[in-house]
């Protein structure tokens, strides 16, 4: 993942959809989630729902090529940190993992 060319940014797992995304947060307990609304298996609002029951405190970003108001809503009350729309600049997303992370602090 290009996020690892962030210096202070490192990725410490991936998975390919979310029944595995839930196990690998279970594994490693990472610092920050980043999930894709659109998954395999479980979406990303029910693999929230999901980590959630044993995880409320990991900020979790939720990423989206849609920017629909009915997503976002949703993805706010369940409480996402921040709702990013996928485009080819990372910027958008670097700036909400470090908004995340300091809200986090």
């Amino acid at each position: 993942m290009q996020l690892s060319l962030e210096n202070t940014l490192f990725v410490v797992g991936e998975a390919e959809n979310g029944l595995r995304a839930l196990e690998v947060i279970h594994e490693l307990n990472p610092d920050l989630i980043i999930l894709d609304l659109e998954m395999p298996i479980m979406d990303g609002h029910r693999t929230l729902k999901e980590l959630r029951k044993q995880h409320s405190d990991i900020p979790v970003i939720m990423l989206s090529i849609h920017d629909g108001v009915e997503d976002r809503t949703l993805a706010e009350a369940e409480g996402v940190s921040e709702f990013v729309v996928k485009s080819g600049d990372l910027s958008p997303l670097i700036t909400a993992i470090y908004k995340a992370i300091d809200q986090n602090k």
